[in-house]
């Protein structure tokens, strides 16, 4: 398996970069939690429904995670400087939101009293484990970019979150509710401060420890790691089966947790507007069942535009996208091969379900853009075989005709290779053409229906191609 991007760590000094971490950790988290603070203050002062304080808290909780996100990447980004500095922060802003939805909603839901204590821990717990888990297993998806077998990091993280989390709420908790504002006050920071230095003391010292692994391993000679290719496993057979029998049952779950969820919350506005509808007292019958008729399109049109943005933010978010060059052995299963497969699954989805209402429209090209192509103005896309999104550099003015099969992926030889397809301005690609991965154009080219492009191929700007496989057209005598 061959794919770009896994560096060495620039050298550090080890308790230097230990001691930075944890200061940005605390540093982060104290700033970063200003705005719940805030936030749970101000609603709480104005009577807001439990709905709304739950809701509140959930949109200061992404702030806060953005805070020490950005607090945590400063540091990363001087030991790996390959490392992405925004995913990083988009990735400890979504965890730290969901984990305050989790936290507080589940919090709403016990004291309210209409759900059974016993039901309320059964669905809460699992869910809060989640929730701490999201924040490490995040991360992870950005950290193993430039740091080979990261892996531990997730379960790691976990724990010292569980481990952290516990101080403020035993300190909090310990105090009388007679104390004036000012010693809850000065208890909350010293136990957010406490919480930071745990937290931030064992998830250096494991980010050190990767460290260390990476100058061995790629100080030793192995280059191949460095250059993120895998050069065989050392398990025994049974547990190297085993081992890829976890990676794809894990992957088969994560699939059909996540499209669940993007389609459930694609649906919720659609589904919330027909029960009212439904409910609504309307008569003669027939004009009540002639609106619920006429109500259908925009309904799934609405539906549809939702499940096309939250799939592609939802890759973005979680890392579900491939490398823009690699060569991946399929029966290794490597991380890479299966971001591309979640990334592929999803894009089928949508095709599915979005593709046929909005093909060669320019929603369909905004919804490229949102999943990752590079794409310009006044471009044309009326096919639905058109994958591989975010590979795909697509200039001005182009357009693809019905049925064009074009993909940045093949299969060979028990390999996926991926390379990106560039077409430059102006291209037109006719009826039914097929284009290889890699291929590049020039600006003006055309390519006639049904002719079929190799891959990695380089055609010429301002030519007409034709054929299987393509050649160009000869100019004529003058």
């Amino acid at each position: 398996m061959t794919v770009s991007g896994l560096t060495a760590p620039v050298p550090q000094a080890s308790g230097a970069w230990w001691r930075r971490w944890v200061g940005a950790f605390v540093v982060g988290e104290l700033i970063g939690f200003v705005p719940p603070a805030l936030t749970g203050a101000l609603l709480a002062s104005v009577g807001a429904s439990d709905v709304m304080l739950v809701a509140g808290l959930t949109v200061a909780g992404v702030g806060e995670g953005a805070v020490l996100g950005t607090a945590q990447a400063h540091v990363l980004g001087a030991r790996w400087p390959a490392l992405s500095k925004r995913r990083w922060v988009t990735a400890t802003a979504g965890a730290a939101g969901l984990a305050w939805l989790v936290g507080m909603g589940g919090s709403a839901v016990a004291s309210g009293g209409t759900v059974p204590a016993a039901v309320a821990v059964a669905v809460l717990a699992p869910l809060a484990l989640l929730a701490l888990a999201s924040m490490g297993f995040l991360q992870w998806r950005v950290l193993r970019t430039v740091v080979p077998d990261s892996l531990r990091w997730v379960p790691i993280n976990t724990g010292a979150w569980l481990l952290g989390v516990m101080i403020p709420v035993a300190a909090l908790s310990a105090v009388p509710n007679s104390w004036p504002t000012a010693g809850l006050v000065v208890v909350a920071v010293a136990s957010a401060v406490a919480m930071g230095l745990v937290v931030g003391s064992i998830t250096g010292l494991t980010l050190e420890t990767l460290a260390t692994e990476a100058v061995v391993e790629t100080g030793s000679g192995a280059d191949e790691a460095a250059d993120g290719i895998d050069s065989g496993s050392s398990l025994p057979p049974l547990s190297a089966r085993i081992m890829l029998a976890v990676r794809f049952g894990r992957t088969a779950i994560s699939c059909f947790v996540v499209v669940s969820a993007v389609v459930g919350l694609a649906s919720l506005p659609a589904t919330l507007f027909y029960r009212w509808l439904v409910a609504f007292d309307l008569s003669p019958e027939p004009l009540r069942l002639f609106l619920l008729a006429a109500a259908a399109p925009p309904t799934y049109m609405l539906f549809a535009l939702l499940f096309m943005w939250l799939s592609a933010e939802t890759t973005r978010l979680l890392g579900w996208r491939p490398p823009r060059r690699a060569e991946l052995t399929i029966n290794d299963l490597p991380p890479e091969l299966l971001d591309w497969a979640r990334y592929a699954i999803m894009n089928h989805v949508v095709h599915v379900v979005a593709g046929i209402v909005f093909r060669s429209t320019p929603i369909w090209v905004w919804y490229m853009r949102r999943n990752g192509a590079r794409v310009g103005r006044h471009v044309w896309i009326n096919s639905l075989q058109v994958g591989d999104d975010c590979l795909l550099d697509l200039g001005d003015g182009v357009v693809i005709g019905a049925g064009v099969h074009l993909s940045a992926h093949t299969v060979e030889n028990g390999r996926v290779l991926l390379a990106p397809v560039t077409l430059g301005p102006g291209t037109t690609v006719g009826v039914g053409a097929h284009i290889g991965i890699g291929v590049e154009t020039g600006e003006g080219t055309q390519i006639g229906s049904m002719s079929v492009v190799p891959k990695h191929a380089k055609l010429e700007p301002n030519t007409t191609y034709v054929g299987i496989p393509a050649r160009p057209i000869p100019s004529s005598a003058p």
